[in-house]
Order: structure tokens, then C-alpha cells, then sequence
């Protein structure tokens, strides 16, 4: 109907446009003046349609249901609405929306006065497509398709030291790495507040008990409290197994910790004397070879049976040295005890127990008589080889005594008479070696001969007596494999004055007189051999002996010179036997010992020199015995008070030699002296020279023990000062040697002090 309307109205105006008369203005039927040239087309507000020049005001809707016969019968004259159909039934129906979407993100809006096909807006909000998780990304809206999934986010900021996650509210997260949980960042990280992580172990499997507010564990060999000090080296670790009631039981083979700080000196071992020993104890369930090793200078580890772990004098094997190692073949099973034992300022170790297969040692790893040892009785050039060799055996000669590998021989000497033996071990490729020849391989008192230098060692032994002797080769550096020894065995001929201790010179001194000298030649015929020398130079070129007896206790002073070459004396109670010399000095030109005190009896001087022709001058001075100081010897050293003490106007004048200290084989004497630390502490010691006394005459010695073989400290006198040891020390005690030349008067003050260093 209201399109009929609208026909109706709009053929009515143009009908009244179009009326006759040649009036240019007329008037109608109705007595209205005549319109002629005016537009009368209706504005609709909500929009028009032009229908071939016919303006269809827009009334949205204004047709539906209508009677039809066409579409453009229903017309509303709206573009937005779509165009309306006419149905089959002549009804009209509405149109499809031309800017419709049903995408919820999508807001639709039609311009009507728009151009054509400019009419719709769509706006698109990307707030109506998220779903709240941050980490499967942003999503947004499309006008064809609506809401779009984002793309995950891919958190990774390339750093190791962060852990990388995502969290649904805020998105990718960066962790600072804390893999074990413990609340501790790494220590090779940084904090986020800037500062580097404190966490010294953050692996997953057990770092969670490792961090800096951990209590140390003094046995699991790991630093567990993060201040850079593993089990023992941690102050708060302290060991109790100082003896064999207090022993450390071992759980098995494995490497475990270990420390002497503050234990007691509470076992003497057999390789070394002194220090600090700890004891541990484990079980050997069936035969097997064992391996034992300890990390460290200054230590010495000795194996014992459990039953005899008290028993000094019971080492199944003891060596000492740098990282001493034991190791023994086919140990029977059973319970055993190790004894470690340290020196010097140095407190931790690392033990560690090996437990291997059951082997049999090769024949040239046992010292065995005939038929079972390795027979070089024939003489000539012998092959050998340290490999799948052990250390059996020690040297007296050899430093330490008893941490080289080492291969035995045997030669047996016919009851024909005596004989001369010579003996030549060149280590290959070039290294040290050590070479004796003893009567029984486990007694180095039995030693005939002894000699460990760098390269070549040469034995030559002088009327050697029928009998079966054993050779035992040492191998004193890792880079030798090998070795040759060659042996040459010949009938004893005659010896010069002198050559031999056979023929050794008589120079005591003739009734009533107080001096008595004699020369030995060093060449002529027969030619003059190699005895094997003295302890303090066995591998020298020529060696010689003298002899002299006393009657009464005496004093003795021996004057020994080979020409301008280096020489070695020694004053023996035995002749060739190094364990009855009483000193042992080297030097060049001319060397002056005082004896004091000898008891009545036979004594022997032998003289090694590395010069090979003239001869050797020896010559003693018989006086009347004096009482050497108490400290000329170290069993006698003068006790130092703790904290501080000093010892004014010491004069050497009149001690003897011993040669203990740093300056051995001189021609200086010493004094002792000892001191007791309860606590650790931090020690000077400083010798003040007196007005006339030069100060480059003193040297002072530290040493942990009277027979240490390693010093602690050595310090000389400078042309400004006299010398000063300052050290920190555990608990013990101390031996200082002070030296001077024997013959240069030396006159100075010793002071002491200690301070604590710690609880």
C-alpha cells in the first residue's frame, strides 16, 4: 500500500508539472498557481532511491508484505537493507543486508549516503578474540573469518645461565638458572640484582645439598658450603683418627680425604721418622693386588696388618716422598691399616685405595737366590725393563728411599778366593737411576756398594768374598723404561797402599807424637780401582782409605785434600760400611772435621774424589778430649720458649760437624735448638750477627723433625742482615740448625717469636 501511495503522489506532481496553457504562470483546478520549473521531489531523511530519475525516498522496510508483481515493486528505496525480492506469491520480502557479518569481533555500520559500494564500515576489535593465555600468542580479528589464533611465543633469550618458560598472565619468563632448587643461582651466573650467583654446585642429581648456607661434610669430597675448601682444607673440619683406637674405617676401594692437622706424631714409621700420622683401616675380602696412593709433598704411607697396627716396627711396605705410592702383588685377604704421615706446614691429602686383580711379579721383580733369581753370574751386557715392575726394594743412597720400581739379579761367587766386581747401569731413554749390591735385598745395612745420581751409576767392589750377593736396579725417574747392566767379574789381583780397605794406610800417629799423615796414589801399577766411595759421593772416579787406632778417648781432627778437586771424607767405624760413618762432607781443596770424643778403638777415613791421577793427602791431629755442647748435637738442642725468646752471644767456636742443615758436605758447624707450637701459628726466627761478624757466615735451618730429610726453610745471611725464617706452622715441633764456617769465628743472637694464627 505504501508504494502505491508513493506512485500515486509522484505521477500527481509530475502530472500537475506537465499541465497545458501558455500562461507562463497558470493556476490549477485548485486555484494554486501553476509550478511549472519547480522541483517538487520529496527529501527523505533516511535516503533516497533514484529509480531512472524517480527519487525514491529511503523508508527502510517500508514494503515488505506488500502485493508485488515485480521486485521493483518493493523497492524501499534503502541501499543498506539489500533489495527486496518479490516472492512467488506477489508478496514482497526483505532483502539481504549488503554490509552483514556475523563475526562477533566485526561492528558493522552502512552509509546510506555513501557512493556505491562505499557504503559499509566494518570495524575490527581484537579485544573480543582473546582468550586471556599470553603464551599461545596474541590473537586477532579478521573481517572475513573473525577471531584468528596468535602465534605461540617462542621464549628463549640464548642465555645458559636463565631458564626459559612461559607464563599465561605475563607472557615468557626468564629464570635465573637454579637447576637444583636449592634457592641458589649458579655461581657462574648473575643475579638479577647484579651480583654473581653463590652457588658452587647447581647439578640437578645432587647439587640441592650444595650451597653457601650447607654445613661442610668433612669426607665426601666435595666443597659443600661453597667457600672454596673441600672437606679437610675447611676449617670446620678437623680429624680424629690420630691413632689406632681412633682409626677411620674404609668402606672400600675409592679416593677419600684426608688430613693430619692437629693429630698426634703417634707412629714411627720405617721410611720416615716423625710428623703427623693418621691411621685408617679397611678389609681385603679375597687375594687381589692392592694399590695405594697419597697426594701431596712432605707424607710417607706405610701398610700394616690390622693386628700389628701399633707395631712401629711391622710396615708391610712404607714409602715417603711426593705422592708416595704403595703397591704389593697377591695380598692375602684380611684387615689392614694405613698409616699416613705428614711433615712441614702441609695438612691434607687425598687417599687412594685400589683394589685390582691378583698378578704374579715377573722374575726380575723378585730378589730370589739361585735357582729363582735372575742370574748375571756369567758377567756381561744384561737387557732390562721397569715394565710391570713394582718398588720392592729401597737404596740407603736414594732420596726418598723407597718410590722407584726397581728390578734384582743374583750373582754367586765361587770358594775360589776373592774377587773384584764391577757393575755399570745406564738408564734408557737418559734419566736416574739407583744401583746397590747388598747380601740381603730387604736390609739395606747389608749394602756393599750404593750409588743414585743422574745417568750412568758405576759399582766397583774390591775383594769381594765368595758368596751369593743380590743387585737391585732403581728406576728414580718416570720417562725411563729401560736399562742396560753390564757386569764384569774378575779374580782380586794386588792393591796399592791405600786403594782398598784391605790395604787401607795406617796413619796413627807415632808414640808420643799428636800427628799422623799418609798419601794414597790415585794411578800407577796395578792400576787403582773404584771401591764404591762414600755415602755422602758414591759415584765418584777414585777412592781411597786410610786408618788410624786410639788407645784413650781422644779428640780428633782430620785433614783431608786431593790435590785441588773435589773430595768426600768420611770417618767410619767400619771400613766401607756407610751406615757406621759418623760425618760425611764434600768440598773442594782442602777440608778440616773436628771429632770430639772418640772412644778407643780402630777407625777408618775414606776419601772419594773425582780426580783420577795424584794423590789423596789425609792427616789427623790427636788432642784431648773436650764434652761437645748439649746442642752441638740435635737429640741435645737448646729449648726455645713459646711465644717469644732469645738467645744471646752464641759462638760456635768449638761444635763439630754434622751436616743437618741446608749448607751439608761444608765446612760449616751447627747448633740446635726446638720449639713446641700448641696452636698454629705464624713463626720468625732471626739470627743478629755480632759487631765483627759478617753476616753472610750465618744460614738458618727449619726443620720439622731431627731426621728429616727435607728442610722446611732455608734462609742465608745478606750483606745487611743476618738470616730470618718467618713460616706458618701447624702444631709440633721444631728444629732450627743454625750454621757458621768452622773456622771463621761467629758470634750472634738467635730471637724467636710465635704468634696464633687461628683457633
Amino acid at each position: 500500500m505504501m508504494r502505491s501511495l508513493i506512485s500515486t503522489l509522484l505521477i500527481s506532481l509530475l502530472v500537475a508539472a506537465c499541465g497545458g496553457g501558455d500562461d507562463d504562470v497558470g493556476t490549477t483546478d485548485m486555484g494554486q498557481p501553476d509550478m511549472v520549473g519547480v522541483d517538487m521531489r520529496v527529501d527523505v531523511d533516511l535516503g533516497e532511491q533514484d529509480m531512472g530519475g524517480v527519487v525514491i525516498p529511503c523508508v527502510e522496510d517500508a514494503t515488505l508484505g506488500e502485493a508485488c508483481s515485480n521486485n521493483s515493486d518493493c523497492d524501499d528505496g534503502c541501499a543498506c537493507n539489500g533489495v527486496e525480492q518479490c516472492s512467488a506469491e506477489g508478496i514482497c520480502q526483505e532483502g539481504v543486508d549488503i554490509c552483514f557479518n556475523e563475526n562477533r569481533c566485526v561492528t558493522v555500520s552502512c552509509d546510506e549516503d555513501a557512493e556505491e559500494g562505499e557504503e559499509c564500515t566494518f570495524d575490527l576489535d581484537d579485544s573480543e578474540c582473546d582468550d586471556g593465555l599470553a603464551c599461545n600468542g596474541a590473537e586477532v580479528c579478521n573481517r572475513d573469518v573473525g577471531c584468528i589464533s596468535g602465534t605461540p611465543l617462542f621464549c628463549s633469550d640464548d642465555d645458559t645461565c636463565t631458564i626459559d618458560s612461559c607464563d599465561d598472565d605475563v607472557g615468557c619468563v626468564y629464570t635465573p638458572r637454579d637447576l637444583d632448587g636449592d634457592g641458589f643461582i649458579s655461581e657462574a651466573c648473575t643475579r638479577p640484582d647484579g651480583e654473581r650467583g653463590l652457588d658452587c654446585d647447581d647439578d640437578p642429581r645432587f647439587g640441592a645439598m650444595i650451597n653457601p648456607e650447607a654445613e661442610e661434610v668433612c669426607d665426601n669430597r666435595r666443597d659443600d658450603d661453597c667457600d672454596g675448601l673441600r672437606d679437610f682444607r675447611d676449617d670446620d673440619c678437623n680429624p680424629t683418627n690420630t691413632d689406632c683406637a681412633t682409626v677411620q674405617l674404609l668402606p672400600g676401594p675409592g679416593t677419600y680425604s684426608g688430613s693430619t692437622r692437629a693429630l698426634d706424631d703417634s707412629a714411627a714409621l720405617t721410611c720416615l721418622a716423625g710428623g703427623r700420622d693418621a691411621y685408617f683401616q679397611f678389609n681385603l675380602p679375597e687375594v687381589r693386588d692392592l694399590r695405594i696412593a697419597i697426594s701431596g709433598a712432605n707424607a710417607a704411607v706405610a701398610l700394616r696388618a690390622a693386628a700389628d697396627c701399633a707395631s712401629d716396627e711391622m710396615d708391610l711396605r712404607c714409602v715417603s716422598g711426593t705422592s708416595p705410592e704403595i703397591f704389593l702383588r697377591s695380598v692375602e685377604p684380611g684387615d689392614y691399616t694405613i698409616v699416613v704421615t705428614q711433615t712441614g706446614t702441609t695438612d691434607v691429602f687425598d687417599l687412594t685405595l685400589r683394589f685390582e686383580d691378583a698378578t704374579t711379579p715377573p722374575p726380575l721383580d723378585v730378589c730370589a737366590p739361585l735357582p729363582d733369581g735372575v742370574d748375571i753370574s756369567a758377567t756381561g751386557l744384561f737387557s732390562g725393563s721397569f715394565t710391570d715392575l713394582v718398588d720392592d726394594y729401597t737404596q740407603s743412597c736414594a732420596t726418598p728411599a723407597g718410590n722407584g720400581i726397581d728390578a734384582a739379579y743374583v750373582f754367586d761367587l765361587p770358594p775360589t778366593g776373592d774377587f773384584d766386581v764391577s757393575l755399570r747401569a745406564t738408564p734408557m731413554p737418559f734419566g736416574s737411576l739407583g744401583l746397590s749390591v747388598l747380601t740381603d735385598c730387604t736390609d739395606t745395612t747389608t749394602e756393599l756398594g750404593c750409588s743414585a745420581t743422574f745417568g750412568t751409576q758405576n759399582i766397583n767392589l774390591r775383594d769381594v768374598s765368595p758368596g751369593t750377593y743380590f743387585v737391585v736396579v732403581d728406576n728414580r725417574n718416570v720417562s725411563t723404561t729401560d736399562f742396560t747392566l753390564d757386569v764384569a767379574i774378575t779374580p782380586t789381583v794386588a792393591r796399592l797402599p791405600g786403594d782398598s780397605c784391605n790395604v787401607a794406610i795406617d796413619i796413627t800417629p807415632p808414640m808420643g807424637m799428636m800427628v799422623g799423615s799418609g798419601i794414597s796414589a790415585l794411578s800407577g801399577t796395578p792400576s787403582p780401582g773404584f771401591d764404591g766411595g762414600v755415602s755422602c759421593n758414591p759415584a765418584t772416579n777414585s777412592d781411597s782409605y786410610f786408618e788410624f787406632t786410639l788407645t784413650a778417648t781422644q779428640d780428633v781432627r782430620v785433614t783431608t785434600a786431593a790435590g785441588f778437586a773435589s773430595h768426600s771424607t768420611a770417618l767410619m767405624d767400619t771400613c766401607g760400611d756407610f751406615m757406621s760413618e759418623r760425618r760425611c762432607s764434600t768440598r773442594s781443596g782442602t777440608q778440616t772435621q773436628l771429632f770430639r770424643s772418640l772412644p778407643a778403638g780402630t777407625y777408618f777415613i775414606g776419601v772419594a774424589t773425582t780426580a783420577t791421577t795424584g794423590s789423596v793427602n789425609a792427616t789427623i791431629e790427636v788432642l784431648p778430649p773436650t764434652t761437645p755442647p748439649a746442642n752441638d748435637v740435635c737429640t741435645g738442642a737448646t729449648v726455645l720458649s713459646v711465644p717469644s725468646d732469645t738467645v744471646s752471644g752464641i759462638d760456635l767456636t768449638g761444635f763439630q760437624r754434622d751436616d743437618p742443615g741446608c749448607r751439608a758436605g761444608t765446612s760449616n758447624v751447627e747448633a740446635f735448638y726446638e720449639f713446641t707450637l700448641a696452636t698454629a701459628s705464624f713463626v720468625s726466627v732471626s739470627a743478629v750477627p755480632a759487631m765483627g761478624t759478617d753476616p753472610e757466615d750465618i744460614t738458618l735451618t727449619l726443620k720439622d723433625s731431627c731426621a728429616a730429610a727435607t728442610n722446611l726453610a732455608c734462609e742465608d745471611g745478606s750483606a745487611g742482615a743476618g738470616p730470618t725464617i718467618t713460616q706458618v706452622l701447624m702444631p709440633g715441633t721444631y728444629v732450627v740448625v743454625a750454621e757458621a764456617p768452622e773456622l771463621t769465628p761467629s758470634t750472634f743472637d738467635l730471637t724467636f717469636a710465635a704468634v696464633a694464627s687461628g683457633p
